[in-house]
């Protein structure tokens, strides 16, 4: 049984292909740790460090030992954390 072929009509097959996003350096895709996601998170609100070190209230060098696990942070510090990371990207 031959097969007919129309060229004047337009395929209706769609075909989409997701570009890979590229993420910044020391990104982290799948965080674990609280640091990791306080770090994800001002990421993608495009914060720096002393940005939310000023919304907790510490040091950004302080933010930066959270983030890479050398220190923990205290019960004082963990409701404005909380806070923080429930911020929504205004966009």
């Amino acid at each position: 049984m031959p097969v007919y072929c129309n060229f004047f009509t337009k395929p209706k097959l769609k075909l989409t292909v997701k570009r890979p996003e590229k993420y910044p350096k020391g990104y982290p895709i799948k965080p674990k740790t609280l640091g990791e996601k306080i770090r994800k998170h001002h990421l993608d609100l495009s914060l720096f460090q002393k940005d939310v070190a000023k919304f907790v209230g510490v040091s950004a060098d302080t933010v930066t030992y959270w983030e890479r696990g050398r220190t923990q942070p205290g019960k004082e510090n963990l409701k404005k954390i909380k806070e923080f990371l429930r911020l929504k990207k205004n966009r």
